[in-house]
């Protein structure tokens, strides 16, 4: 191994340079090829491993540097923990940096496989070594972008070339492979699963609906687990005056018909206002089955049992869609989502809608909105190193009361202040770890992008009121996220 080789992480990503790089990609050492790691772990490895091991007839075969990264390297887990961290461009330098890299790049880069490219890969690849290499280290075949539609019967088929691939897949449709201690003996043991939605009902007809039935045409040797999305509309509980007694009676019929489908939950829409707290006992209810918790929430009340719900739910959380467009002094400011929301435990999370009353209060105007926007006790995340930052879309709504003067009023001192917003709203876009030496340009302007603003005013005497408001939120918002990036 020739020249300085140097692994670490600035800013939170991985990046490796040489100053001495292979000419060819090297051969991997045939003892890993069989050591790909099975899953990836949650905890992120921050480390700095260089060597200088120019060689000389002198000098001994390796150098402690080089003992001290082959014995990293060569553990299964500390690669994949390593790896994990590298972007597309640095894996592909990785690739033609030394052999110890070659096998951890390749690990990371072949971990999800789309299938339309595998026929190009047996006709490119002729080192069979090699081949072993990539193939050993998929773990999921995707099918989601392959032109013509494969039957699901033949999936268990298509997995065969793959050794270690634990599941394939087609949008949300899945097929898990497991492989028992005895192999030799039982085979493999398959798992298919889907998505099944259901509009949740209550009362007598709830008691006479049939089990959910299985997905046809599915082999019968494999095993068929659902994932539920439960759909609760408000014309099945319209007839319950009691708000609690309301809520009650929805916590039951989520936690009995999620005894009787006995899968996994997968999402959760309630569309109408019902206090949080009976979604909260549901959810831990349906958690204690061993029902897990869901990927996406639509809630239609904001109270504070909301922050019980992220937590207990955020580590397979994607999707928190609040979509409440009413005023109500009763609802949560922005320095409630601020301090209250788990963001350090939301690793998931892509999208994420907030409603917020501005001002909290419908008599008065915050003058001061800065401690709204940017709390002096707020503690922005400390881990999104290691979370997948909040960057497809963070939706923050802002409603106005009815009060056309104060909503005007109130508008144009939010939009001036919106600079502290952006910096409290930055870590948990990603952006927080970035300076302006090393974020490409583009990344500027996606940090920017990726938190939306709107408003609901009420009616004005001038329409043009509303609509001149909200650009200049919107405007005022992306700016400053610009400008914050960048300082």
């Amino acid at each position: 191994m020739d020249g300085l080789l140097t692994l670490g992480f600035p800013n939170g990503r991985a990046s490796c340079t040489s100053t001495k790089p292979q000419a060819q990609t090297a051969s991997p050492p045939t003892s890993w090829l069989n050591q790909a790691p099975n899953h990836r772990h949650d905890h992120s490895v921050h480390c700095s491993i260089s060597s200088d091991s120019t060689a000389s007839s002198s000098s001994p075969p390796y150098s402690h540097h080089q003992v001290s990264i082959n014995l990293v390297l060569a553990n299964t887990y500390l690669r994949a923990e390593v790896f994990r961290h590298f972007d597309g461009g640095y894996l592909s330098r990785a690739l033609t940096t030394s052999k110890l890299f070659f096998v951890g790049a390749v690990e990371e880069l072949y971990r999800d496989f789309k299938h339309q490219h595998y026929n190009k890969l047996m006709k490119r690849c002729h080192d069979q070594d090699r081949l072993s290499l990539y193939l050993g280290a998929i773990r999921t075949v995707d099918l989601s972008e392959e032109t013509r539609t494969i039957q699901i019967s033949k999936w268990e088929d298509l997995l065969s070339p793959f050794p270690n691939a634990r599941q394939i897949k087609r949008y949300t449709d899945i097929l898990y492979r497991e492989s028992p201690f005895d192999n030799n003996l039982s085979g493999d043991q398959y798992t298919f699963e889907y998505i099944y939605t259901e509009r949740l009902f209550r009362g007598p007809r709830r008691s006479t609906l049939p089990d959910a039935p299985g997905r046809s045409g599915i082999p019968d040797h494999w095993k068929q687990r659902r994932r539920v999305n439960l759909n609760v509309y408000e014309e099945q509980f319209r007839t319950i005056a009691d708000e609690d007694d309301r809520g009650e009676c929805l916590k039951e019929t989520i936690i009995e018909r999620m005894k009787q489908l006995d899968g996994p939950i997968d999402s959760l829409l309630i569309n109408f206002r019902v206090s949080n707290h009976y979604v909260l006992d549901a959810l831990r209810a349906v958690y204690n089955l061993g029902h897990g918790t869901p990927t996406r929430l639509l809630l239609r009340s904001i109270d504070h049992a909301l922050f019980d719900i992220l937590e207990i739910a955020a580590r397979n959380l994607t999707t928190i869609y609040l979509p409440i467009r009413q005023y109500d002094a009763t609802q949560l400011g922005i320095d409630d989502f601020l301090l209250k929301t788990p963001w350090d435990r939301l690793t998931q999370v892509k999208h994420f809608d907030i409603p917020i009353c501005r001002p909290k209060s419908p008599l008065h105007l915050e003058n001061d909105p800065v401690q709204s926007f940017c709390p002096p006790n707020y503690v922005p995340p400390t881990t999104f190193d290691e979370i997948s930052p909040l960057s497809s879309n963070v939706h923050l709504h802002f409603i106005y009361p009815p009060d056309p003067e104060l909503a005007e009023k109130q508008a144009k001192i939010d939009i001036e202040h919106l600079d502290h917003l952006a910096k409290a709203l930055l870590p948990i876009l990603g952006g927080g770890r970035n300076t302006t030496s090393s974020l490409p340009s583009s990344s500027t302007s996606s940090c920017a992008d990726s938190a939306q603003i709107s408003a609901t005013f009420p009616q004005f005497p001038d329409p043009e009121t509303g609509t001149h408001l909200a650009d200049g939120l919107s405007s005022r918002l992306s700016t400053a996220l610009e400008h914050a990036v960048r300082e």
